[in-house]
């Protein structure tokens, strides 16, 4: 909690993982929190998000709009 309160609240916050970002979404509701697969677990998923060429474009609206957003859909 003290790392996050500590950056600037128009960073965006990375859940990196399905728990985390769930929990990062509830807590910081009021802040972009970005969620991505974990690498170690996520079956070829994170790799993924470097082709999908709409991850760019969820990562900026999530970012503009201040909401939760899973990248991997």
């Amino acid at each position: 909690m003290k790392e996050i309160e500590g950056v600037p609240k128009d960073w965006p916050i990375f859940g990196v993982g399905r728990m985390a970002f769930n929990a990062l979404a509830f807590l910081f509701n009021d802040r972009a929190v970005i969620g991505v697969p974990h690498p170690t677990g996520s079956f070829g998923h994170f790799n993924e998000l470097r082709k999908d060429p709409d991850t760019k474009r969820k990562f900026i609206t999530a970012c503009k709009e201040k909401f939760a957003c899973w990248l991997a859909e």
